[in-house]
């Protein structure tokens, strides 16, 4: 049986490279803006929904009165149109089923991070990927690519810049046994098991409280729109990603853990959000609960 994975490494890139990459990046959000502009003009004043398909015949005209976009290779302009179609189709879907829409908008600089090279334009060789319209760029190859590349996409993420191919590959059979657990998910210990056995809470969010309360105080006194501001950003939103990361590894070594020793889980179904509301405890509760979100 094949099942999609996904191998994400870091670039290891030089100035020129990062401003290729910045500039692509630029060009399809600007692209996603526009996009997005002509959708919202055509049902406000024609009464007529674009459809990815018309959107993605106009691109070519585009391209002669922004020959920017000709820097940039058509599967990845594509996708782009793909990306805002899929964001009008989560916004219709979430209409019918009650929930609160949330209508596309537009995307400032740090609201579009990625770009992906759908089906072709790129090529891996070792430790190096090479992009249409970009060039070869190494990245940190930690650990073997395994299975068919299907797609690449580059991300950016404070200020750093990854490569994640999505691969087939085939899935490995869990091994069977008649082992059941029930899992009880909490704040003073991260899981108690029906067994008697419990794991800790990490706590990872409150270990590094100080740090980031402090780093976003000084973020808070610096004038919008500065270069100091914009570098204090990258420096907090740095620490956010390193309690991320150690969320996201302490998850996949317990749950990878969990899967192997037991046939059968069963974990309590929990209303975190309506939780938080009201209580006291509703920091422990937010970091626990990001916690149980990545291990699910």
């Amino acid at each position: 049986m094949l099942i999609r994975k996904t191998f994400k490494y870091r670039l290891k890139t030089t100035k020129k490279q990062l401003k290729a990459l910045s500039s692509t990046l630029d060009e399809c959000r600007w692209l996603y803006n526009h996009l997005l502009e002509q959708r919202k003009l055509a049902y406000e004043e024609l009464d007529t929904s674009l459809t990815k398909f018309q959107q993605n015949i106009f691109l070519p005209f585009l391209k002669i009165d922004r020959p920017e976009l000709l820097t940039v290779h058509s599967q990845v302009l594509q996708n782009v149109t793909d990306r805002l179609d899929k964001a009008f189709q989560n916004f219709f879907r979430r209409c019918k089923s009650g929930e609160k829409p949330g209508f596309p908008r537009f995307r400032g600089f740090d609201r579009y991070n990625s770009f992906c090279y759908a089906q072709s334009g790129f090529s891996v060789k070792g430790s190096e990927v090479k992009l249409s319209k970009i060039g070869s760029i190494r990245f940190k190859l930690h650990r073997e690519i395994r299975g068919k590349i299907k797609t690449c996409t580059l991300s950016r993420e404070s200020g750093n810049w990854y490569v994640c191919f999505s691969c087939e590959v085939e899935s490995n059979p869990l091994p069977e046994n008649s082992k059941s657990i029930g899992i009880d998910l909490g704040i003073e210990n991260f899981a108690t098991f029906s067994d008697g056995q419990s794991i800790a809470n990490p706590r990872f969010f409150k270990k590094a409280e100080k740090e980031v309360a402090k780093s976003q105080r000084k973020l808070s006194k610096l004038e919008k729109g500065t270069p100091e501001r914009k570098k204090q950003k990258t420096t907090t939103s740095k620490i956010h990603r390193k309690i991320k990361n150690r969320r996201s590894d302490f998850c996949h070594k317990i749950s990878r853990k969990i899967v192997n020793e037991y046939q059968q889980i069963c974990i309590e179904d929990l209303n975190t959000s309506r939780m938080m509301q009201g209580s006291f405890l509703a920091k422990s509760i937010a970091d626990v609960s990001r916690i149980n979100s990545h291990c699910s």
